[in-house]
């Protein structure tokens, strides 16, 4: 079978795996476009099924759970990142975060809340295929800016909030008042 723009070449191949499925998700439409053109046009093993520039739109879309998720850790959404997280790993994803943002708490952050990777929007497009390859194995991806957070942050450094705080914080960072929660 030739090879086509619709049928990547690890489909093609007699006993190859099939091709990574990945969401990528960003509200900036221009680095969308730009992660989605070069995942997609290259023949990296990587399907993107899912193009979204918001949160919502990635859980309504109907080849939505997918492999690997490619979510920019500031959508204009007051959602915080470590529930976006959860939610992915509970619907079968596994997550790779991307951000103009790389200090230390919040790549530490995104790694605790269950993010198998932090790839800095100054990183080359080859870095997020790698980050991309390794989550789609269950691997953490360890590159400079991800154990540069882990090796220095301290577990004592975070604050050690309960469950009704943690919940009171979500609920507050959604929009309702303090009086409400």
């Amino acid at each position: 079978e030739p090879v086509t723009e619709r049928s990547p070449m690890v489909t093609s191949l007699p006993n190859a795996k099939r091709a990574i499925r990945v969401a990528v998700v960003d509200d900036h439409r221009l680095v969308l476009d730009g992660i989605v053109a070069h995942l997609s046009t290259r023949r990296l093993g990587i399907d993107v099924v899912v193009s979204e520039s918001s949160w919502s739109g990635l859980l309504a879309h109907s080849a939505f759970p997918v492999d690997v998720v490619v979510l920019d850790l500031n959508l204009d959404d007051s959602i915080p990142i470590g529930t976006k997280i959860r939610a992915l790993t509970a619907a079968g994803s596994r997550t790779i975060v991307i951000s103009r943002h790389a200090d230390t708490s919040t790549i530490y952050s995104a790694v605790q809340a269950g993010a198998l990777g932090f790839v800095p929007k100054t990183e080359t497009a080859d870095e997020l295929v790698a980050a991309i390859r390794s989550a789609a194995a269950g691997v953490q991806h360890q590159n400079e800016p991800l154990r540069g957070a882990m090796a220095g942050t301290p577990a004592d450094a975070l604050p050690g909030l309960g469950k009704r705080e943690q919940r009171a914080l979500v609920l507050y960072a959604s929009g309702r008042t303090i009086k409400e929660v």
